[in-house]
């Protein structure tokens, strides 16, 4: 008998040692710093499991510590995928995303490598040999159960002293403390922010309107102010469109050549422009960019604040005599927009259920169908009208049909996301390029303004093949400032305006950009953007993907450490990527942190209406 519970002891062991390596192999992917510290906090939370079941007896112990082990084994692959393309582990705070999981269900299947599955592959032996394993009762000495219950309460207290010491931003906890313990603190935070009410003290609304909205805006005398006046507004909202592609080649064949074209008459083209998405991703673009407020880190906007009042730019357009749409390829209800569209002053919303569904690609609609019918919407709506059309072609996984493909891909890219990305945008742009001519020849192209903009990235450079393959296609390291940075593209046809702006700016600072060609102003609501038309200097405060504080300016670009401790933390010269002193980044990284804790706290507290009413 007890040779027998040795042995049971042993297979308890080697279950705890393969958990362990698997750990360790993830927290390499995470590229933790202090691995010595990692094992030291890993390993409580890994024996109190399997301390836990192996005080099991009875006929289902083996399937108990089958599931144990199996439930480890998926948490270390699903943070092992999740981080390679997003470069963060998951929080719980997502749970409420997953049943989006099946509309992206090739999306998802896409981002699975093979060496994932190394958090999986001891699992099927597992199940083979405890199930061939005789079942029978295990009796353990009253010395060894107590000798197991003490080593459990110590790893316990262990593992809670360990969680204590987090700080700086929970979201990059594991980076010193482990996965489990950032899982867990994770899971803590959640049940305090669902507890406890949200503050209204914390700052004074006053103060943040008068630093927020710069007076500048009310001024007649800016540049370019009112040259579209009561045009028609085309919003595209390109999916994953980066600014690599913009006059760029690719052996020889022009990546995006209608947008190129649309570059060298009647526009202003942002190179320096980036992405301000939270885990919301298209539908924080969105808000973003209709809202000029930033996205929060935590949750997906659409999802938690559909009760929110707002003062959008759809809303100050109505007011000026404006008709309002969206259309977009896709189901209604995805990210909450059947919801959110009408509570952000858009009064019609075309989507796959008012749409002819005869080109599906992707996730959706084909944009070549897409825009044709769109044409015919735009055409019956009554005049000035503001539209915002969200394409799908180029949505991750970017898989064209092949007759539909014209880039012609060395044999080293083929069937890799970085070959299949740049096939899509190249369609994309073809559908874009038809779409153009359908506007003139629908009469509607010749007053309008017409924005393009890449709503995030496409490939992320924490994927270990896209960063290998962009760094050699772009000749610099591929990080995240290549990574974030998309176009934007205002097109204003008749105006002979040909113009290349080097400011950095985001989605941000596209609606003070956009009401100031239209010759229009907002005196009721709050604009953390600017207008980037005649704004001093660039700036763009992060809070996600990269630690809350990075951010981008005309000279440089700061990362935070994942730490929360400054010192730690990454900076480098925006053009010629040489590493620069983070002292020189400490007043960026405090105008971000207000930036971003002022638009949260509006949003967090509900407060567009006070504002509009202090504004009155």
């Amino acid at each position: 008998m007890e040779s027998r519970n040795r042995i049971d002891l042993i297979e308890i062991f080697i279950l705890f040692c393969i958990s362990l390596v698997k750990t360790m192999i993830l927290h390499v992917y995470l590229e933790s710093q202090h691995y010595f510290e990692i094992i030291i906090a890993v390993i409580p939370p890994l024996l109190i499991v399997y301390g836990l079941l192996n005080l099991i007896k009875g006929k289902k112990r083996n399937l108990y510590i089958i599931i144990g082990h199996t439930i480890i084994s998926f948490i270390l692959f699903a943070d092992l995928m999740y981080y390679q393309h997003f470069g963060f582990l998951p929080s719980v705070r997502l749970i409420p995303l997953l049943k989006l999981v099946p509309s992206v269900a090739n999306s998802v299947a896409f981002m699975i490598h093979p060496m994932y599955l190394i958090m999986l592959i001891d699992i099927i032996p597992l199940i083979i040999y405890f199930k061939s394993k005789k079942k029978r009762n295990i009796t353990y000495s009253r010395r060894s159960k107590r000798i197991n219950r003490y080593v459990v309460i110590i790893m316990l207290i262990a593992f809670i002293v360990n969680i204590t010491f987090i700080n700086g931003e929970s979201m990059y906890a594991y980076s010193d403390h482990g996965v489990y313990s950032y899982h867990v603190y994770d899971i803590v935070n959640i049940i305090s922010d669902s507890t406890e009410e949200t503050s209204t003290n914390i700052y004074d609304l006053d103060t943040i309107i008068e630093e927020v909205n710069n007076k500048e805006y009310l001024s007649d005398k800016r540049r370019y102010h009112g040259i579209a006046k009561n045009r028609n507004v085309i919003i595209i909202q390109f999916e994953s469109l980066q600014d690599f592609v913009i006059n760029r080649k690719y052996r020889g064949q022009e990546l995006t050549p209608n947008l190129n074209k649309l570059l060298n008459n009647d526009s202003i083209y942002f190179n320096n422009y980036y992405q301000q998405v939270g885990p919301g991703n298209t539908s924080d673009a969105e808000f973003t960019v209709n809202n000029s407020m930033y996205p929060i880190y935590k949750y997906s906007v659409y999802k938690k604040y559909t009760e929110n009042n707002f003062y959008t730019l759809p809303h100050l357009l109505k007011e000026n005599g404006y008709s309002t749409i969206a259309l977009h390829g896709y189901k209604e209800e995805f990210w909450n927009r059947n919801i959110m569209y009408p509570n952000q002053g858009i009064d019609d919303f075309i989507s796959i259920e008012d749409l002819n569904d005869d080109n599906t690609i992707g996730l959706g609609i084909g944009d070549k169908s897409f825009y044709n019918q769109s044409i015919k919407k735009l055409s019956e709506i009554n005049k000035p009208f503001y539209s915002l059309m969200i394409t799908l072609s180029s949505h991750n996984p970017y898989e064209i049909p092949e007759e539909k493909q014209k880039i012609k891909l060395s044999e080293e890219h083929e069937d890799t996301l970085f070959g299949n990305y740049i096939q899509s945008v190249n369609y994309a742009d073809e559908a874009l390029g038809e779409f153009i001519v359908e506007l003139k020849e629908n009469g509607l192209y010749d007053n309008s303004l017409i924005m393009i903009y890449g709503d995030h990235s496409g490939l992320f450079p924490n994927r270990e093949d896209n960063k290998e393959i962009m760094t050699e296609f772009l000749g610099v390291n591929y990080d995240f400032d290549e990574s974030m940075n998309v176009p934007l593209i205002i097109h204003v046809p008749g105006t002979g305006i040909n113009e290349n702006k080097s400011i950095v700016g985001s989605h941000v600072d596209l609606f003070p950009t956009i009401i100031n060609l239209l010759g229009l102003k907002n005196n009721k609501g709050i604009m953390f953007g600017q207008d980037l038309n005649n704004a001093k200097e660039g700036f763009v405060a992060l809070q996600y993907f990269v630690p809350k504080g990075s951010f981008i300016d005309d000279k440089k670009i700061f990362i935070m450490s994942k730490d929360g401790i400054f010192k730690n933390s990454r900076a480098w010269n925006l053009i010629t990527k040489e590493p620069i002193d983070i002292e020189n980044c400490r007043e960026g990284y405090e105008k971000a942190i207000k930036k971003t804790d002022y638009s949260n706290y509006i949003l967090e507290n509900n407060l567009i209406r006070e504002i509009i009413n202090k504004n009155k």
